[in-house]
């Protein structure tokens, strides 16, 4: 069972909650863990896993990128530019004027996002005269 002191919080973890709070869980209540809340969908049978901590999304993501090779495999192997901009990744995402609705085709929607990802990276201050454009990619 998690404790609580007047010092700090102790850990409440996955296990504790699937043993001691099932039943919650079951009825579809969101119930917090010390790094997730964790939530059942009893009509479609998922379990959805909200992060609450910041440091563990960061290294998710990590892991995540270095799998699918989006990241190097040794931190060291990018340029303090290229950790610059991984860092600011969310300030690219929020500047972006994404282009709305489903009338567009998949080629002009992919048009229309590099272009928004573009002018948004430029708006922050990103030097982008090295990047690669789609086509130069696809070449490499």
């Amino acid at each position: 069972m998690p404790c609580w002191t007047e010092k700090a919080e102790c850990e409440t973890s996955l296990h504790w909650l699937f043993t001691y709070k099932f039943k919650e869980l079951c009825a579809g209540q969101r119930l917090p863990t010390t790094y997730f809340d964790i939530r059942f969908y009893p009509g479609v049978g998922t379990i959805h896993f909200y992060p609450t901590n910041k440091a563990v999304i960061d290294r998710f993501n990590r892991l995540v990128g270095k799998e699918r090779q989006w990241l190097p495999q040794d931190d060291a192997q990018a340029s303090k530019a290229f950790w610059k901009q991984y860092d600011s990744a969310e300030k690219v995402t929020r500047k972006m004027d994404v282009p709305k609705g489903r009338h567009y085709s998949d080629s002009d929607r992919d048009e229309k996002l590099i272009a928004a990802h573009l002018v948004a990276c430029e708006n922050l201050g990103f030097d982008m005269s090295n990047m690669l454009s789609c086509d130069e990619r696809a070449a490499a």
